[in-house]
């Protein structure tokens, strides 16, 4: 899987369907120790900082994401339940937490005050394990911010979204580049065609993404997703870049997915999904670098991607819609570069 996927929870094979193979394991399960990155705490460290999420949205993602391993726990272990986090929490105490997630906020809704926004209701009510990022495998990927995940046992904490642009029909000179359907046979051999036409920008924001959202010129949004890219090593022998193919989301997946993208901004994150597991609740703390006040952000591991294959060092934080890089770089301003992490559990 080359891209960040639009929500694994969405995903219905979630990469494969059914069991997979030791074999095809092999190549995304850790051989070591977990319990040396995911070490059980006495006390969460919650009491004086200010919790930033959204409660409605984190309840949203909880019951998607739980109706997901309700669905496919028994064939999807290898993301839901895997092998090594298992030992330290376990399917029935991350499904409880959910459970729990979802029924307070749900009782909240009437009151109008959110249990979960204070730092000591978290503290009292959830157990965690503290994240320690693989300082080691940070170093081999030539992670710039090595040094801190080792002296201070934080996490690298990166951000991804989804992008809505500008498009066309028809090639202009403005939007030259086109959104290739995955290749079709026909008489005369195996076709391609243009879906839409975008910038360069567009297209390299599709491909990196994983979904791209268009507006055309008659106000229409369409939109794509990355569904298939040549064999990296073929195109490296003929000296030629990767090639991405796309489909077209139409009807009321593109409403679902749309809505998802938007309602699920700033609570869910992207990780090793093979050795963490869908499902984690998750909480990290920091000082704002535009505040210097210290907070707490919560979300769902729901999502995954190329850089985390067998990845403990680093999350993704899911950031929304945006029309440009440049106004997500703006809009992540407030977030640090690493952060310390917890997965928290219903005591």
């Amino acid at each position: 899987f080359g891209n960040l996927f639009s929500f694994s929870i969405d995903q219905k094979s979630t990469h494969r369907k059914g069991p997979v193979s030791q074999h095809y394991l092999n190549k995304f399960v850790r051989k070591d120790d977990m319990g040396k990155y995911f070490v059980p705490h006495a006390k969460t460290p919650f009491g004086y900082q200010r919790v930033i999420t959204n409660p409605i949205n984190l309840q949203r993602v909880a019951k998607d994401t739980l109706a997901y391993m309700n669905r496919f726990i028994k064939t999807h272990q290898h993301v839901i339940n895997p092998s090594k986090l298992k030992k330290l929490i376990s399917f029935n105490k991350v499904r409880h937490t959910l459970r729990f997630l979802i029924n307070v906020i749900e009782e909240d809704k009437k009151k109008g005050r959110f249990r979960i926004l204070n730092p000591k209701f978290i503290a009292n009510n959830f157990g965690c394990l503290k994240w320690k990022g693989n300082a080691l495998q940070a170093r081999k990927s030539n992670d710039p911010f090595t040094s801190s995940i080792k002296r201070h046992e934080k996490i690298r904490l990166t951000n991804y979204a989804a992008y809505q642009i500008d498009g066309s029909y028809v090639k202009t000179s403005k939007y030259n580049t086109p959104l290739l359907s995955v290749p079709y046979e026909t008489d005369e051999g195996m076709k391609t065609a243009p879906l839409a036409w975008v910038t360069q920008d567009g297209k390299r924001e599709a491909a990196m993404q994983g979904t791209i959202f268009i507006k055309m010129p008659n106000k229409l949004l369409k939109g794509f997703r990355v569904h298939l890219t040549k064999n990296m090593k073929h195109y490296k022998k003929k000296g030629k870049k990767k090639r991405y193919y796309f489909r077209e989301i139409t009807g009321k997946n593109l409403r679902a997915l749309y809505n998802n993208c938007k309602y699920r901004k700033n609570v869910v994150f992207a990780g090793d999904i093979y050795n963490i597991g869908i499902g984690k609740l998750i909480a990290v703390t920091h000082k704002s670098p535009v505040t210097g006040k210290d907070e707490i952000r919560l979300g769902i591991l729901a999502d995954t991607g190329s850089a985390f294959v067998k990845n403990t060092y680093k999350l993704d934080f899911y950031a929304g819609i945006f029309s440009s890089k440049s106004n997500l770089r703006k809009y992540m301003r407030h977030l640090p570069n690493t952060t310390d992490a917890y997965i928290l559990y219903k005591k």
